[in-house]
């Protein structure tokens, strides 16, 4: 509906009476025009202020706060960094040394005397000939501890060695020095077996000095040597091959040294391997005939 302009009031009507009878008459305010809205009961514009004027007051009461808490975080670090600055300097003196007092004399004790070590071996050796004595417990740990400290080969030992360890201990240097001439063992490697077994000990260095050196082989030892290492080289293992050296040296008109001598010739017979003569392989030397086998009465 729409709205209808209102009525002006009517001025009302002054009777000319006295001016003491006449009464004071309130002045109407000026006629001012509104705009009602179709619902009665509710302003628009005055719920509008309203809000508006509340929503300003709370940005103001953030923002406030925000300006307070940064204000005290300037000041806190402000305030540690002046005081980390403040920090007193503390300097730590190294301690003067000063020479300790002289101990008072002590009564001097009589030294003891050593005791004395009955067996062959020098104090020093790690390894006795107890120790590798043939047949105790701790044997082949022993044996090679002993290879180790002589530096044999491959830092193991063999049984050239323990015939040479075994000789050593019984004092029998003739069957140690065969064993170097005949090229079972290298005398540096006696001579380090000894260094273990006897050490330093006065009599150590006579006993070196018995040790056959290498120049001083035989020719008969250079050539078993040499024998050994070309039957092997032809199948024959070590044992027989030895035997089979000795045939040759000491019988050489045997059965066994006729053999050598062929296979030393050339008259070779294929390998049943591969069919390969170049390789020096002889059935006869390979399978070690009977007739090759060294007995205690060969001599």
């Amino acid at each position: 509906a729409m709205a209808t302009e209102p009525s002006r009031p009517q001025t009302p009507n002054v009777v000319n009476e006295p001016s003491s009878k006449l009464k004071a008459q309130p002045i109407a305010a000026p006629f001012e025009p509104t705009m009602r809205p179709a619902v009665s009961g509710f302003n628009v514009n005055s719920a509008a202020v309203s809000n508006k004027k509340t929503g300003i007051t709370w940005i103001q009461i953030a923002l406030g706060l925000v300006a307070i808490i940064l204000l005290a975080v300037i000041v806190f670090f402000i305030k540690s960094k002046n005081d980390v600055a403040e920090l007193p300097v503390v300097t730590i003196e190294a301690p003067v040394a000063t020479a300790p007092a002289p101990a008072a004399p002590q009564p001097t004790a009589e030294p003891v005397p050593e005791p004395q070590v009955e067996t062959a071996v020098a104090q020093e050796a790690t390894v006795t000939c107890s120790d590798v004595k043939y047949g105790n417990e701790s044997y082949h740990q022993k044996m090679e501890e002993l290879a180790v400290l002589a530096e044999l080969p491959d830092g193991y030992y063999s049984r050239y060695d323990e015939d040479v360890v075994s000789n050593i201990c019984k004092g029998n240097m003739e069957d140690i020095n065969s064993s170097i001439d005949y090229g079972y063992v290298k005398s540096s490697a006696v001579k380090a077996i000894l260094k273990v077994l006897i050490g330093h000990q006065p009599e150590a260095e006579k006993i070196y000095s018995k040790v056959l050196t290498e120049e001083n082989r035989s020719a008969e030892g250079k050539k078993y040597e040499y024998l050994l290492g070309q039957l092997m080289g032809m199948g024959a293992g070590t044992s027989a091959a030895s035997n089979m050296a000795m045939y040759y040296i000491e019988k050489p008109e045997s059965q066994c040294a006729m053999l050598v001598q062929r296979a030393l010739d050339g008259e070779l017979i294929k390998s049943p391997l591969n069919g390969d003569a170049s390789l020096m392989v002889v059935d006869e030397i390979y399978d070690s005939p009977e007739y090759c086998k060294w007995q205690l009465n060969t001599k």
